[in-house]
């Protein structure tokens, strides 16, 4: 989840290089990368507000 909350550039360099890794292994791979992208873009927003820091949240909760 980090990969994909934090910086959403690295996480979209690193999938495109595994996408080019896997189109080098499989030649017939077939996927649009830009829309795959755009997919994950909008997860991110969805997921965003339903993510915390939970090794902040359980020290918290183990003080309290």
């Amino acid at each position: 989840m980090i990969d994909l909350l934090g910086d959403f550039s690295i996480f979209a360099e690193k999938l495109r290089n595994l996408y080019s890794y896997y189109k080098l292994t499989f030649p017939d791979l077939e996927c649009d990368i830009d829309k795959t992208i755009e997919q994950f873009k909008e997860l991110a927003e969805y997921f965003r507000p339903m993510t915390i820091d939970t090794i902040s949240y359980l020290n918290d909760a183990i003080v309290d």
